[in-house]
């Protein structure tokens, strides 16, 4: 095979291609030293427990087929492919490229989108907490709209286990920009020293 990967493409080599294409469709049978195979097992095209080992041990390990550039056409295109059970978003962005990322907020892992297609004008925004997104995957965004009091109390759990890890990592390890304020502990030691 000559550098560069490509095969000289002569007349003689084309001449060969088209007779095969020839041969392949003129025939009607396998070729007469063919091996006699046994019948696949329709269970391999059925069973569950088949298609996760298919799964497991191919599809999330070898290149699959998302879909063709054509099918992004403007910048801001998008596609959510879930082939493979995890949420991946196949998106044209503005600088023309065709990328693939999670189709989730690094925050709490909201979907950016929910539609199976569509088309976004200038990013992408997590529907539950705002965060936004470019078109190349970057956060570009953190509202900072909402107040302590506006927490549910899922969130408020979450927001506690966040003092106490920096309480336990301690908050001169952390980075000022990565360290959540205090706002729970006078209530923790409050209510631990009542029992």
């Amino acid at each position: 095979m000559p550098s560069g990967g490509a095969y000289p493409m002569d007349q003689c080599f084309i001449d060969r291609v088209y007779e095969g294409f020839e041969y392949e469709r003129s025939r009607k049978e396998p070729p007469a030293d063919f091996p006699v195979l046994p019948l696949i097992p329709g269970g391999r095209y059925t069973d569950p427990d088949f298609l996760e080992l298919e799964q497991k041990f191919l599809w999330k390990k070898s290149w699959l087929y998302a879909c063709h550039r054509n099918e992004l056409p403007h910048k801001g295109s998008y596609i959510l492919w879930n082939k493979t059970g995890s949420p991946i978003l196949i998106v044209r962005g503005e600088d023309d490229q065709v990328r693939a990322f999670y189709n989730t907020c690094r925050h709490r892992g909201g979907p950016l989108v929910t539609a199976s297609s569509g088309k976004v004008s200038g990013g992408l925004t997590c529907i539950y907490h705002s965060w936004s997104y470019d078109l190349e995957g970057n956060l570009r965004g953190v509202p900072d709209r909402r107040g302590f009091s506006d927490l549910n109390y899922q969130e408020r759990r979450i927001y506690h286990w966040h003092e106490e890890l920096d309480r336990r990592i301690g908050v001169e390890h952390i980075p000022e920009l990565l360290r959540v304020a205090p706002r729970l502990s006078g209530m923790i030691e409050r209510s631990s020293s009542e029992n």
